[in-house]
């Protein structure tokens, strides 16, 4: 059998011997065992049993006990396993080969050679950042309850998130209709602190099938390495999806290609899937070429990830310039960011889920303000932009710089509304003016003076604390020269 890290002593050059082994060659890992022949040709190993050749690169091949493995010819890596028991044999990693050379890699520690066993017992760490983490699963155990999987997290997981289930932990036990994590599925984890999360069992199968409905479905990556998008994605399953969303970055389907922030799809990541047929299914093809893990990129803006994002795809911006970034804004608080990549740069935009995390994000209906930070100097963008919808992706044709100062007096939408206990009121003067800003109750009453005097021309907002208030709706009404205007407010405590 072949075991993922699992070598024995025989280690050779180009010469190979019929014994079960691994073996280095040129730099490349080539391993087998008595069950077959392998011989590495044009920078590809061919696995050959007999005189029929049942495998090449990373399909699938069968052994003669109906196990299924796949195996890579790769460069050297060490699994950090001073020895490994097979058999009931334990091997201790050599340093050198059989002729007494060195190996490429020396650390006494046995090689791993990316061949795993479906169905072996395999382990599994996944690293969690405080807050939202879009994850899946490769590993998963025969007790795939999320009582057992996750026991090792204790108070530090808040809640997890499936496609239409969701499940919180709350004094030590699990309350929800997410119970099981599956290996085709997609989760949002929420945690409070960073931490890992260690899981040993059985890994998936690449072959894994996969159902999508019409719109929106979060799944999981069956295949052991990362693949470009449009390499594991087979043709007609291809043409069908609009766009795929990962943790803070994204990628739009255009004619061109796959635009946007996220190229790869990689195991133990989760991705929404926006489907535009008709219910499908579908399998990922083996990627042929070697695509790195997405490295979302680091915003020196910072936000929080929330599990309720949207994605603008922007395709020109006025005046904009590569290396300037482009800040999305609700009211006075961040809440996404991307550095200026060209057309169709992608603008993640993170909504309110609730948690304290996203506190004072943006909610379904309202409008994203996108600016541009150049020089340490903001430049406030305008254009057809459209309302704010979760799990969205929405194309933007073009952005351009607003007017130092508005043209009309205006009263905008205040946020969060309904709110407790506080909301933020927007407002803009395109002079300086006598302004007015005040609440009144349902029966007409003034209840408060927010603003009373003359404020300079330009773009302003102010924050209404109804802490002392009771429950119910109240009226903003903003009130320059001959400017006047009102808006409903609801507060629920």
């Amino acid at each position: 059998m072949i075991f993922n890290s699992v070598f024995n002593d025989n280690y050779g050059g180009t010469n190979y011997s019929a014994d079960d082994g691994i073996y280095i060659n040129n730099g490349k890992l080539i391993a087998y065992n008595n069950y077959f022949n392998a011989e590495e040709a044009n920078g590809e190993l061919s696995i050959e049993r007999g005189s029929g050749n049942i495998f090449s690169n990373t399909d699938p091949f069968t052994s003669s006990s109906s196990d299924d493995y796949t195996i890579k010819s790769i460069d050297l890596l060490e699994s950090g396993l001073p020895s490994v028991i097979m058999d009931g044999i334990t091997y201790n990693a050599p340093t050198t080969d059989i002729s007494g050379n060195s190996r490429p890699n020396p650390s006494n520690t046995a090689p791993d050679m990316g061949a795993y066993e479906y169905g072996s017992s395999s382990m599994l760490s996944i690293d969690l950042h405080v807050g939202a983490n879009l994850v899946a699963f490769s590993i998963l155990p025969e007790d795939n309850s999320i009582d057992n999987l996750l026991s090792s997290l204790g108070e530090n997981i808040l809640g997890l998130l499936g496609a239409g289930q969701s499940a919180v932990y709350n004094d030590g036990e699990w309350i929800g209709s997410l119970t099981n994590l599956e290996y085709e599925s997609g989760y949002w984890f929420i945690v409070n602190e960073s931490s890992s999360l260690t899981i040993s069992g059985s890994m998936v199968s690449p072959n894994l099938s996969y159902g999508l409905l019409p719109g929106v479905n979060l799944i999981s990556y069956s295949q052991s390495e990362c693949g470009f998008i449009g390499e594991v994605l087979p043709d007609t399953t291809e043409n069908c999806i609009y766009a795929i969303m990962a943790e803070g970055v994204s990628a739009l389907n255009t004619e061109f290609g796959w635009s946007g922030s996220l190229q790869s799809l990689c195991p133990n990541k989760g991705y929404w899937f926006i489907n535009s047929c008709s219910e499908l299914e579908f399998a990922y093809e083996a990627p042929t070429t070697l695509a790195r893990e997405n490295s979302k990129q680091i915003s020196p803006h910072h936000y929080h990830q929330s599990t309720k994002q949207a994605f603008y795809f922007i395709e020109s911006i006025e005046n904009i310039q590569l290396g300037d970034w482009v800040l999305a804004y609700q009211g006075e608080t961040l809440i996404g960011a991307r550095e200026w990549q060209g057309e169709n740069t992608d603008i993640p935009v993170m909504g309110n889920d609730g948690s304290e995390f996203t506190a004072g994000y943006i909610h379904e209906g309202l409008i994203p303000q996108f600016k541009i930070l150049r020089n340490g100097s903001f430049i406030d963008l305008g254009g057809d932009i459209p309302p704010y919808s979760i799990n969205e992706v929405f194309v933007v044709s073009s952005l351009s710089e607003n007017s130092a100062l508005p043209q009309v007096f205006s009263l905008g939408k205040a946020y969060p509304n309904p709110f407790n206990p506080t909301t933020t009121i927007n407002f803009a003067m395109p002079i300086d003016n006598e302004i007015s800003i005040l609440i009144y109750d349902l029966q007409g009453r003034e209840t408060a003076s927010i603003i009373n005097g003359n404020l300079k021309a330009g773009y302003h907002s102010v924050k209404w604390d109804a802490n002392q208030y009771s429950s119910g709706v109240y009226f903003v009404k903003m009130v320059a020269g001959e400017y006047i205007s009102t808006q409903k407010l609801m507060l629920v405590k």
